[in-house]
């Protein structure tokens, strides 16, 4: 049963899997790399506060990205069983829990923006913590709007879509880089100009999500179930 059930994989599906996923992560890679050059343009201190924000950004994104990742996983455990009506459910559960998480979080974040700077980079020199201060406020005000990318990416993902995802991506990184370098070149307000690129791009990307997964149509994978309209809380699902 076992062997029957592997030779159902072929290679050609495990390159339409893992491609558009190696696609993704080039792009942001590279795009991250411009942007780094870019922000350089802006000086020292806009370098080494990027770098700062982007420690603590680490931290909340990876947590995000593990929730979305165990929700991936029991969404397609679902799919398999044929229990379509319970990956629906499972996935506005995931939805209302992450988005929940991530408005207080992203909140507590921008509400305490200074502390959270100087109790871990307290040392660091005074222009250092003023362009930090700019770019940690734009991305804790941005949080909410990524992680509803990721969730709703890992939803993609469970129903074997890694396509839609990769284009979302690819948008984002790309409207990223080219705010970034009108802000920063041509209208010159430094790290003000990155902190108002990651934002506007997040915002887009967020926006682009939702209607890939309330329009079918633009999908390249239809979606084997229909999200519950009921968003109360199931803690027994969570």
């Amino acid at each position: 049963m076992r062997l029957t059930f592997l030779k159902r994989y072929t290679m050609k599906d495990f390159f339409s899997l893992y491609l558009p996923l190696l696609g993704e992560q080039a792009m942001a890679t590279f795009v991250g790399l411009v942007g780094m050059l870019m922000v350089s343009h802006a000086g020292d201190a806009a370098l080494s506060a990027v770098g700062i924000v982007n420690t603590i950004n680490l931290v909340v994104l990876s947590a995000f990205t593990a929730l979305a990742s165990g929700a991936t996983a029991v969404i397609s455990q679902l799919l398999g069983a044929r229990r379509n009506k319970d990956a629906g459910a499972c996935t506005t559960q995931f939805l209302v829990v992450s988005v929940s998480a991530a408005i207080i979080i992203g909140t507590l974040m921008t509400i305490f923006v200074k502390p959270i700077l100087y109790a871990f980079f307290g040392s660091s020199e005074q222009d250092v913590l003023d362009s930090a201060y700019i770019y940690l406020a734009a991305s804790s005000l941005s949080v909410p709007f990524l992680v509803v990318s990721t969730s709703i990416s890992g939803i993609f993902r469970a129903c074997r879509d890694n396509k839609t995802p990769m284009f979302v991506s690819i948008i984002v990184n790309i409207i990223n880089a080219l705010i970034c370098a009108v802000t920063i070149y041509i209208i010159e307000i430094g790290i003000l100009g990155a902190s108002i690129a990651m934002l506007v791009a997040r915002i887009i990307g967020s926006i682009l999500s939702i209607i890939m997964l309330l329009k079918p149509g633009m999908r390249s994978v239809s979606m084997p179930f229909a999200i519950s309209k009921s968003f109360k809380v199931q803690m027994e699902t969570i």
